[in-house]
């Protein structure tokens, strides 16, 4: 059976909170981000290429109350 690897939920939560700049934010926290989701589920966000711009659109959507 194949692992779910995606989630379409509402961010409801982001451990530590987010920092502005996001270019920054993995400095502050290097171990990532946990993302929760409105079912219940959870993700980690780690450093990567795209994690910072990726970030602030988990953010903004948690704001906006958007699915993602």
């Amino acid at each position: 059976m194949a692992l779910n690897r995606a989630i379409v939920d509402v961010v409801t939560g982001i451990t530590p909170p987010v920092q502005k700049p996001t270019e920054r934010a993995f400095e502050a926290s290097p171990e990532g981000f946990v993302i929760e989701f409105r079912g219940g589920q959870i993700a980690r966000l780690v450093r990567g290429a795209l994690a910072a711009a990726m970030l602030d659109l988990l953010d903004d959507l948690r704001r906006d109350r958007t699915p993602v």
